[in-house]
């Protein structure tokens, strides 16, 4: 019990020694719309720790050195105004936290790595030829099954109306999504940091084909005549909906127990 309490406070204090870059977080959710995909991390965090409980660890020390680099990190981004730097210190301290307190599993608090948004320096790494190539792929796909629907270079246009492919719908928002699933499914299972990561890899590779996909059907939306439904998708939808198809998948196993407990006819008290 007394190692529980000191475990809370712990961790109620890492919050608070990391307020600047929450804080940050929150803004940045509020003013960058597309960056609300790493929300998806806590909600996984949550998940994972519930199906977590009892699986303590022995403390280690070396702990104190990944806090230790985590503060040093927010302190230096805060500095030289980077708060992309500033940002990453909050995982690598509460891995770090993880690792001297024994709990919860390391494998699970990395998952806050993915509540931390992509920089844009790699989100416009490959831009703008992947959105050329997806838009092309999602238009050829279109044409075949006979979708009336014209591409130049990242725009989409149909009946009358156009979107333009930014940068961050070259799957972006689809692979940390993705590679948080496939990280949480690993940790779930009680798996160590390389499987999480392997994980995260192999689900990460399905991005492109589905980020192709999703693009096909944006161009049906936006040839129905509905371009701002077409928008969300294109940003939001994608993403969740893939998202809420994989965990379902992940979980079929439950949901399945659960079907058939519905499914069961309930006794006669008679």
């Amino acid at each position: 019990m007394k190692r529980s309490r000191e475990s809370y406070v712990s961790w109620v204090a890492l919050a608070a020694a990391f307020s600047p870059v929450l804080v940050d977080l929150a803004r940045n959710l509020a003013a960058s719309p597309e960056d609300r995909v790493t929300l998806l991390a806590p909600l996984l965090l949550v998940l994972a720790l519930r199906a977590s409980v009892g699986a303590d660890a022995p403390p280690h020390r070396d702990g104190l050195l990944w806090i230790g680099a985590g503060i040093f990190l927010q302190l230096f981004g805060i500095l030289v105004e980077a708060w992309s730097v500033a940002r990453i210190g909050l995982p690598i301290a509460a891995v770090g936290l993880a690792r001297f307190a024994g709990r919860p599993p390391v494998a699970i608090v990395a998952l806050l790595l993915f509540a931390i948004p992509v920089p844009d320096t790699l989100v416009n790494l490959f831009s703008p030829a992947l959105e050329k190539a997806i838009a092309a792929a999602a238009s050829a796909i279109l044409h075949a099954l006979g979708t009336e629907i014209e591409t130049t270079g990242m725009a989409l246009a149909a009946a009358g109306r156009r979107i333009v492919l930014d940068p961050t719908d070259g799957g972006a928002n689809l692979a940390v999504a993705l590679a948080a699933i496939g990280w949480y499914a690993a940790a779930s299972a009680g798996n160590g940091m390389l499987r999480c990561m392997g994980n995260a890899v192999a689900f990460g590779l399905a991005t492109f084909p589905l980020q192709i996909l999703g693009v096909v059907v944006t161009g049906w939306i936006l040839a129905a005549g509905m371009p701002v439904a077409a928008r969300f998708w294109l940003r939001h939808g994608i993403w969740m909906a893939c998202s809420a198809a994989l965990l379902a998948i992940v979980h079929r196993n439950a949901i399945g127990a659960l079907w058939r407990a519905d499914q069961r006819p309930a006794r006669s008290s008679g």
